[in-house]
């Protein structure tokens, strides 16, 4: 916006602000809630904002990952992302600092999800 400033002036900075903050809510919703599995374990936050480490579910805590909401007997799970077409909800505990966590995402193939995690997938 500071080079339509600059270049053109107030008129030109107003003529692109509409396209401006279309574009930047659109990248927005693109990148939050962003879950990335790797060999290390599961994140869920935008690429390059690695500021929580809790965010950071260690893949050799993972217990458990089930097809569906958590059964009865495990604890409350977080919700993670939302629902998309093609995606299967998937349920996991994991081990933490204070004893045991849930928490619940939409995945595509929740068989190469708990592949990754190195955790047998239960239906």
């Amino acid at each position: 916006m500071g080079l339509f400033a600059w270049r053109g002036g107030w008129y030109a900075v107003r003529d692109e602000l509409p396209v401006a903050l279309l574009a930047g809510l659109l990248l927005y919703a693109v990148n939050v809630g962003r879950v990335t599995v790797t060999d290390t374990g599961v994140s869920f936050h935008t690429a390059g904002t690695r500021l929580d480490p809790d965010a950071v579910v260690p893949s050799a805590l993972v217990r458990e990952v089930r097809v569906g909401p958590a059964p009865e007997g495990w604890p409350a799970p977080r919700r993670r992302g939302g629902w998309w077409p093609g995606r299967t909800r998937v349920a996991v505990r994991h081990t933490a600092g204070d004893g045991e966590e849930a928490f619940t995402l939409w995945a595509r193939d929740p068989e190469a999800f708990a592949e990754a995690l190195g955790a047998p997938l239960t239906r």
